[in-house]
C-alpha cells in the first residue's frame, strides 16, 4: 500500500480510514494524506488520457497538482477525498483505470462502482450547488450512503438501465 511497495491502497480505507485499532493516532493524517497525494499524482497521469491535449485538461491537471501540495492536515485529507470522490463521479474511465492499479479488494471495487453508480449522481449536485464549501460533508454524506444504506434506492438512483427500460406509448394502449 505504500510507494515502497508499488501498491496503492484501496478507495475505501482512503475514504474511511484503517481501521480504529489500526491507527497510529498523530501519524495517521500524514500516512492517509501521502496516499491520497498518490492517487493525485496517478489522477494527473491518466487526465490527458481521458481528457486529450486541451485548456480544460490543462485546468484540471493544475488543479490536481495544487490538491498535491496540499498539507498533511486535516483539512487537507478532507479535500483530497473531496477530489477523488469528485473524480470517480466526472470520470468513470479514471475509477476503472485506478482500481486496476491498486491493491484493490471486493470491497473497494463493491464501494467504487456504488458510489460511481448510485451515490455521487445524488450527492454531487447539492455539493456543487453549494459551490464545494463542505468538502467534509460531500466525503461524509457519499461514504455514509455508500457503507451504511448499500443498494437501497435514492431518490431518482439508479437511474434504470435504459436498454431494458421500456415506455409505454399512446401506441401500446
Amino acid at each position: 500500500m505504500s510507494a515502497q511497495s508499488g501498491e496503492r491502497g484501496g478507495v475505501r480505507e482512503l475514504l474511511m480510514g484503517r481501521p480504529l485499532s489500526q491507527r497510529d493516532g498523530d501519524d495517521e493524517v500524514a500516512r492517509t494524506a501521502a496516499e491520497l497525494d498518490e492517487w493525485m499524482h496517478a489522477i494527473h497521469a491518466f487526465l490527458p488520457q481521458i481528457l486529450g491535449r486541451n485548456e480544460a485538461a490543462k485546468q484540471a491537471l493544475m488543479e490536481f497538482e495544487r490538491f498535491a501540495k496540499l498539507p498533511a492536515t486535516r483539512d487537507g485529507v478532507v479535500c483530497k477525498r473531496a477530489a477523488l470522490l469528485f473524480t470517480l463521479a466526472r470520470e468513470p474511465e479514471i475509477a476503472h483505470a485506478l482500481l486496476h492499479q491498486c491493491d484493490a479488494s471486493a470491497a473497494d471495487v463493491r464501494m467504487t462502482i456504488d458510489l460511481e453508480r448510485r451515490v455521487l449522481p445524488f450527492v454531487c449536485p447539492l455539493f456543487l450547488k453549494n459551490s464545494c464549501q463542505s468538502p467534509d460533508a460531500f466525503c461524509a454524506f457519499s461514504v455514509v450512503l455508500s457503507e451504511m444504506w448499500a443498494g437501497e434506492k435514492l431518490g431518482n438512483f439508479p437511474l434504470p438501465d435504459r436498454a431494458a427500460a421500456t415506455v409505454a406509448t399512446d401506441d401500446d394502449a
